[in-house]
Order: C-alpha cells, then sequence, then structure tokens
C-alpha cells in the first residue's frame, strides 16, 4: 500500500514538475526579450535575473527527468536489489538516474545563489530610484553578496565534484566496490559531501536572512515614496519566497539526511513528500521569479527606473493643423511640467 502511494505521489511531482518546467522556458523566453535594463542604472539586477532563472529552468528539467528515469529504472529492475552488472539498458537508466540527480542539485544551487544576489541588486536599486545616487554602503554591501555568491558557487562545485567521485567509486564500477579500502574511501566522499552541503546550506540560509532584512529597511526607508511603491512590494515578496524554500532545504537535509555516520539508516521521507518537495522547494522559486519578470516589464507606472522614460504623445487638432492630421502625429517626448496661465 506505502509503495503504491509513494507511485502516484512519484507520477504527480513528476506532472507537476513538467508543467513548471513548460511554463518557467516559456516565461523565461519572454524575459528574455521584454525585460530589459536599457542602460537604466536601476535594471542591473535584471542580468543576474535573467542567469539565475536560466539555471533554474534547467535544474527543474533535469529533476523532472530524474523523476523519469527513477520510475523506469524500478520498472526495469522490478523487486530485485539494484545491481550494477545487470544489463545494460538498466545499467545505463541507472547511471542517467543518478546523474541527473547529481546535476540538477548543482543548478538549483546556482539559480538560488544569482537570485539572491539579484534580490540584493534590487534593493539597492530601490535605494538608487529613491536618493537619486548611489551609497557607499551599498556598494560594500553587493561586494559582499557577490563574495558569499562565490563561496556558495565554490562549495556548490565542490558537493558536486565528492558526489560524482563517491558514485563512481561505489556504483559506476563493480570490481572497484569489491575494494575495502575503496570502500572505506566512497563511504568517507559521501559524508564529506553531505556536510559540505549542509554548510554551504547554511550560508545560505544566512544570506538570505542577510537579504531580506535590507529589503525590509528599504521598505521602511522609501514607504513615502510611492515611485518605488510596487518595487518594495515585489522584493519583500520574494524575499520570503526564497527563505522559504532555504528554509525547507535545510529542514529536510536536517531531518532525513545524516551528518555522521552515513551507513546509518536515515529517516524515510513519507509517501506525499514528493508532491512536499515540488511544493515548498520548486514553487517558491518559480512563482519569485514570475514576480520579479512582471516588475521587469513595467514600464515607468510601477516599475523601477532611475530615468524618466519617453512616452507616446499625440497632438490633437489645434491651430496650423490639419484635422486629419490630428491623429496621425505622434511624438516621443519628456513629460515636463508647464505653468498654468
Amino acid at each position: 500500500m506505502v509503495d503504491e502511494a509513494s507511485k502516484a505521489s512519484n507520477v504527480a511531482a513528476a506532472a507537476l514538475l513538467l508543467l513548471t518546467a513548460v511554463l518557467s522556458i516559456i516565461i523565461f523566453l519572454c524575459s528574455l526579450c521584454l525585460a530589459r535594463r536599457r542602460k537604466d542604472p536601476t535594471r542591473s539586477w535584471l542580468a543576474l535575473y535573467k542567469v539565475a532563472f536560466g539555471c533554474f529552468v534547467l535544474s527543474t528539467i533535469l529533476i523532472f527527468f530524474n523523476y523519469l528515469l527513477t520510475a523506469w529504472y524500478t520498472q526495469l529492475n522490478g523487486a530485485a536489489p539494484v545491481r550494477a552488472n545487470a544489463s545494460s539498458v538498466v545499467s545505463n537508466t541507472l547511471s542517467a538516474q543518478v546523474e541527473t540527480g547529481i546535476v540538477g542539485p548543482l543548478f538549483d544551487e546556482f539559480a538560488v545563489t544569482f537570485a539572491l544576489v539579484a534580490l540584493l541588486g534590487l534593493a539597492v536599486a530601490v535605494s538608487l530610484a529613491q536618493a537619486g545616487k548611489d551609497s557607499a554602503v551599498d556598494r560594500i554591501l553587493l561586494l559582499g553578496g557577490y563574495g558569499l555568491a562565490a563561496v556558495l558557487g565554490i562549495l556548490s562545485v565542490v558537493a558536486f565534484a565528492l558526489s560524482e567521485r563517491e558514485y563512481t567509486i561505489a556504483r559506476g564500477n563493480p570490481e572497484l566496490r569489491a575494494d575495502a579500502d575503496l570502500a572505506s574511501t566512497a563511504w568517507d566522499l559521501l559524508r564529506y559531501s553531505r556536510n559540505v552541503t549542509f554548510f554551504m546550506l547554511a550560508i545560505r540560509l544566512v544570506f538570505n536572512i542577510a537579504v531580506l532584512v535590507k529589503s525590509i529597511l528599504v521598505a521602511v526607508k522609501t514607504k513615502s515614496e510611492p515611485r518605488v511603491t510596487t518595487a518594495t512590494r515585489y522584493l519583500l515578496v520574494c524575499c520570503a519566497l526564497l527563505l522559504l524554500k532555504t528554509s525547507y532545504d535545510v529542514g529536510y537535509f536536517a531531518r532525513y539526511v545524516p551528518l555522521g555516520d552515513p551507513q546509518s539508516a536515515p529517516a524515510q521521507p513519507g509517501a506525499c513528500d514528493a508532491i512536499l518537495d515540488v511544493v515548498l522547494n520548486v514553487w517558491p522559486m518559480f512563482i519569485a521569479f514570475v514576480i520579479l519578470f512582471a516588475l521587469g516589464v513595467k514600464k515607468q507606472q510601477g516599475g523601477l527606473w532611475a530615468t524618466e522614460q519617453p512616452i507616446v504623445v499625440v497632438h490633437l487638432a489645434g491651430e496650423g493643423m490639419l484635422p486629419h492630421q490630428a491623429t496621425r502625429d505622434f511624438e516621443y517626448l519628456n513629460p515636463e511640467p508647464q505653468e498654468l496661465p
């Protein structure tokens, strides 16, 4: 009964991931065309946003294929234990399943890291739009954010390399597994990989909280400026969504992944945890990217711009203008206040 519930949960999670991946691809392609920086200093965060969104799309696709390959491998292998020296189809399916399970989270970490830096850049951009100039404190905060992002990126790559090496030794070659020393090395690599991952998640949680605190301070500082009200609201919502995802990742890792002896029996996720993982791990990022896309495509009204954007003005028929010319004469002008007579 539990196995049937787990299979149904995995199928439902795969369907949700497929839907999320398709929508993400569409919105990402739209963001490349519609969310332009236009040399505005308050829109420099869009470059990092697009990189983060691209990594998120790749991670979602890879995790979706991981679900499919897991179901396919279970179907091929039946109830027999996992054996790397089985038929070539089963062996290749197992390899693809493991690789997607390793590479997918790597791109997910990159997506979260770039998204946090983009949100920090957005917070600084709101301050710039409100004050009219950037401050030394904001520049230092941005440099600190880039430094933390670099640390998180290095830790992600290290965890990825350790996982790849552990798979090569423990599962990739059955002859190597017969060696007791190599088997011990594989367990050590697995422990190191888990510890590095948890350390990285802890740093990411601190980074996320710092970005949220900065966003709250910016919102309080600019609450009397209606021109940036929409941007600050979107910023706070996105920071909260990323904090939800990061908190879930830390809690899941602490609950189900043993950090000490890797050979100890870990707690098993529930039957519906696959769906919960999509809802709390994937959807917060997806919603945050949709919100930032909506902010990026907004024009002067409701958007975040440091400079006045040109608007279309229609000259009505008047003195020296023929009536049939009234609806055809368009000019790009910057609105200027005029004195009343």
